[in-house]
């Protein structure tokens, strides 16, 4: 398991902001490789943010990613209709553990607490 610090993490709007070294860690590539992803078009919250969610439509692994009849489908989108839905889903669960990893880790730490849900706030 990786150690994730609360600098790396940053929950701002809704939003779930990664840092450029936790980006890479979640997709197993390189820093560089992050950059190249931005100087190639990625969306880039800030300097060494990256909003998870446009990231993930900007490869083609969520969201909207066009049409397939029409012929509006991303390169991105195009690649991912014809991999397998196992892989998919493998890499979907990926995600979702890293994330979950994070989460928890935050919370250990008293950075990040979990909304309770059902239960009454105490005053």
């Amino acid at each position: 398991m990786v150690r994730i610090e609360a600098r790396q993490v940053e929950f701002r709007d809704g939003r779930v902001l990664l840092s450029t070294e936790l980006l890479g860690l979640v997709f197993g590539i390189t820093e560089r490789a992050v950059r190249k992803w931005g100087a190639n078009g990625c969306p880039q919250f800030a300097r060494g943010r990256w909003d998870l969610k446009q990231v993930l439509e900007w490869r083609g692994l969520a969201g909207t990613t066009g049409d397939k009849e029409s012929g509006e489908m991303t390169l991105a989108a195009q690649k991912l209709y014809y991999v397998d839905s196992a892989v998919t889903k493998n890499i979907e669960r990926e995600i979702a553990d890293t994330v979950m990893d994070v989460l928890n880790q935050m919370s250990v730490n008293g950075v990040y607490k979990p909304k309770r849900a059902g239960l009454p706030r105490r005053i």
